[in-house]
């Protein structure tokens, strides 16, 4: 409803279509949008069931999907493994650190009444 009324009071005060959506509804809704958008980016990156369905050659293979290879039916690389889940993890990690207020803004912004 809040929107709707600052939408209205920009339209009153001149504001075109493509001003209101740039200079008052994107600032008000970007927490939301940046916490959508990160949790798309992780559900994204963990994707390893569609990828190990659809990549066949080894050249397109996604780094989930390598990690699996370290592992055999006799034996596993513990330690090339674990660097590999280290290095797969370090994109959500900054994503994480660059965007952290907004995603504890847009998580929170429901959270308290009033």
């Amino acid at each position: 409803m809040l929107i709707k009324k600052v939408e209205e009071a920009a339209y009153i005060d001149g504001c075109g279509f493509f001003g209101r959506f740039f200079h008052v509804l994107l600032p008000l809704c970007r927490t939301g949008i940046v916490t959508a958008a990160t949790f798309e980016f992780l559900t994204c990156w963990n994707e390893f069931v569609f990828a190990n369905l659809i990549v066949s050659s080894e050249k397109l293979r996604t780094i989930q999907v390598g990690i699996r290879y370290f592992t055999n039916q006799f034996s596993t690389d513990y330690v090339s493994m674990y660097a590999a889940i280290v290095i797969s993890i370090i994109p959500s990690i900054l994503g994480y650190i660059f965007f952290q207020e907004q995603i504890i803004a847009g998580m929170t912004s429901g959270a308290v009444k009033g």
